[in-house]
């Protein structure tokens, strides 16, 4: 009950504040790119995407935006966890 509560105010609220959706819309999209290196394999990364298992996502081992330490969008920091494993992580890494 709580959650669909929250969930409705949280719409309403996105719906009375558009301008406000698109700036944190677009601070959250120029701190990603942020993370993208030049050097970045991007070809590679978009067949890691396409080739991706059924019933797994592809995770960033290090998040991009972590807590302590944060990671870069290449390669070598992606790896396919089943949902549930990707839900459980969420945005941690263990140093």
């Amino acid at each position: 009950e709580q959650k669909a509560i929250k969930r409705d105010q949280s719409g309403t609220y996105r719906r009375e504040n558009p301008e406000k959706m698109r700036g944190y819309s677009m601070t959250a999209a120029a701190k990603r790119l942020k993370r993208i290196p030049a050097w970045s394999e991007t070809r590679e990364i978009k067949e890691f995407y396409s080739n991706c298992p059924q019933g797994y996502e592809v995770d960033h081992i290090i998040p991009l935006q972590g807590k302590k330490v944060s990671g870069l969008h290449v390669l070598g920091n992606l790896q396919y966890l089943t949902i549930e494993e990707n839900r459980a992580k969420s945005n941690r890494y263990e140093i």
